[in-house]
């Protein structure tokens, strides 16, 4: 932020700033006195910002690391223990854990072996305030993947804004919320029919695939992680099979006219400055959901 007499041409600030005029009863400055007339710039990170997400993926990959710390500690961790004891039925002899960072981008963040034979992935979550995305792809992908209908495929580029299909492309007249995408109430009747129903015929299977994943490694387990700085306090940890028939339900339009899968929310990605990735569809949820699972087991420590 800064404070000036200058013009913003002057000062050549770039686009990101957003300048406030103010008139001041009296200026700090020696020189100007009574009704200083100055600018105020301001180019604080919004929180949807890229460089607040790259705080988040940094802040999720320390999380992954001190799981696999404790995992690969688990002789002297009682903590990790208790993980292996939810996950193997058998004794455990041997113990090594690895995060997937260097395998594309599996659903399963880290990836056991135990007893040299047995392979498991575990999906890790941070516990915080909110949604956590869980998926985020093109709806041309989605479409390739699920097998898409054509009226659902171009309801979804509609409801994510993408170009060609925005209401300032198709109907530039009409007055609807935002001009950049469709909200799920403006689609045509028939539009919105066809996409609540093909969410409701396939839920499971896309809770699977956004959760459990459908290319390896895939998530066996979800474990949501609760932190006290670097150290972990809480924990719960549950078969990803009991994850999906806990976040599985009706479908819904939320109070923001967004589409609910269950308990997850399918939406316009948005944020990210205006670049086109903003139009990609997004899938969220909140993973304090986990504590709430009665097949899930929980830690305090």
């Amino acid at each position: 932020m800064l404070s000036e007499q200058n013009s913003p041409g002057f000062l050549k600030l770039a686009k990101k700033f957003k300048v406030y005029r103010v008139t001041l009863n009296r200026s700090l400055q020696y020189f100007t006195q009574n009704k200083s007339i100055e600018i105020v710039a301001i180019n604080y990170l919004n929180p949807k910002s890229s460089r607040s997400a790259s705080y988040a993926a940094r802040s999720g990959f320390e999380t992954e690391d001190l799981v696999v710390a404790e995992f690969n500690n688990w002789k002297a961790s009682r903590l990790a223990r208790g993980w292996l004891a939810k996950i193997s039925d058998s004794p455990v002899a041997s113990v090594m854990a690895k995060n997937t960072r260097r395998m594309g981008n599996p659903k399963a963040d880290v990836l056991l072996r135990i007893n040299d034979t047995r392979e498991v992935g575990i999906s890790v979550k941070k516990f915080e305030i909110g949604y956590n995305q869980i998926d985020k792809r093109w709806a041309k992908t989605y479409r390739d993947m699920w097998d898409i209908p054509n009226d659902v495929f171009v309801a979804l580029r509609k409801y994510c804004g993408r170009t060609g299909y925005r209401p300032s492309d198709l109907e530039p007249g009409r007055n609807t919320k935002d001009h950049r995408r469709y909200y799920i109430s403006e689609l045509a009747p028939e539009e919105r029919s066809s996409l609540i129903r093909f969410f409701e015929q396939r839920s499971s299977m896309i809770l699977g695939d956004i959760l459990r994943g459908n290319t390896g490694p895939e998530a066996d387990y979800m474990l949501v992680v609760k932190r006290r700085g670097r150290a972990i306090s809480e924990s719960a940890i549950c078969k990803i099979e009991d994850v999906i028939k806990h976040f599985d339900g009706p479908i819904k339009i939320t109070s923001k006219d967004n589409l609910k899968i269950g308990k997850v929310t399918a939406q316009r990605k948005g944020g990210d400055t205006g670049k086109k990735s903003a139009q990609m569809l997004q899938f969220k949820f909140s993973p304090n959901e986990v504590f709430k699972i009665r097949a899930a087991s929980t830690f305090r420590h």
